[in-house]
């Protein structure tokens, strides 16, 4: 069984996003807890839901770090 894709800051980074206090800020503004994530990030899933384009965007640069990892990068 595949495990969940999981998002960290350095996802955030990577996508270009200033930390603070854009990206904070924009947890905040969604109702999300910005310490849980900085310290465990989250699952993939629970940004996907938000249906935003950041969120997708930050997702987009876990997909291709994993894919990257496993050898998939194009």
């Amino acid at each position: 069984m595949p495990t969940e894709l999981m998002v960290y800051i350095r996802h955030v980074q990577a996508s270009g996003f200033c930390v603070a206090p854009g990206a904070k800020k924009w947890f905040e503004s969604h109702g999300l807890d910005w310490r849980g994530f900085i310290k465990n990030g989250m699952p993939a899933s629970e940004l996907l839901a938000l249906n935003d384009a950041l969120a997708n965007m930050v997702v987009d640069a876990a997909r291709r770090e994993e894919e990257s990892r496993n050898g998939q990068g194009q």
